[in-house]
C-alpha cells in the first residue's frame, strides 16, 4: 500500500514539473517581442471608438516593427485634466488644458506567427478594417 501511494505522489510531482516545460517549448517556437509606446488622442475622423483606435495604433506599430500578429497586454488612457497647487493660496485645484492633450500608453506583444489564442489579432487585417 505504501509503495502504491509513493508511486502516485511521485508521478503527480513529475507531472506538475513537466507542465511549465511544455508551455516554454511552445513559447520558444513563436517568441513574443514586447513593445511599449505612447500615442496622442483617443480617436480620429474615421475611428471614433477609443478601443478601436487603440487596436488600429497597435496594428500600425506591429507592422512597423515587422511582425504580423499582436496582443494588447496593457492600455492606459490619460485625459486633459491636470492637478496643480495655486501658488498664492497653496490650495489644490484642477486646470483644464486648452489644447488636446489626450494621451494613451499601450503595451503589446508582437508575434511572427499566429499564437492561436482569443486575444491575438492579425495586424494587417486590423489595419485594413479601419482604413
Amino acid at each position: 500500500m505504501k509503495i502504491k501511494s509513493l508511486f502516485i505522489i511521485t508521478s503527480l510531482v513529475f507531472n506538475l514539473l513537466a507542465i511549465p516545460q511544455i508551455s516554454l517549448a511552445q513559447d520558444e517556437a513563436n517568441p513574443a517581442k514586447q513593445y511599449n509606446f505612447v500615442y496622442r488622442g483617443h480617436s480620429s475622423k474615421k475611428i471614433e471608438d477609443e478601443d478601436d483606435y487603440a487596436l488600429f495604433k497597435a496594428a500600425e506599430r506591429t507592422i512597423k516593427e515587422g511582425y504580423s500578429y499582436f496582443k494588447i497586454v496593457n492600455l492606459r488612457k490619460y485625459d486633459a485634466i491636470t492637478e496643480y497647487r495655486n501658488q498664492r493660496s497653496n490650495k489644490l485645484g484642477r486646470r483644464y488644458n486648452r489644447g488636446k492633450k489626450l494621451r494613451s500608453e499601450i503595451t503589446i506583444d508582437c508575434f511572427m506567427e499566429n499564437p492561436n489564442d482569443e486575444f491575438s489579432y492579425n495586424a494587417h487585417e486590423t489595419k485594413q478594417k479601419f482604413n
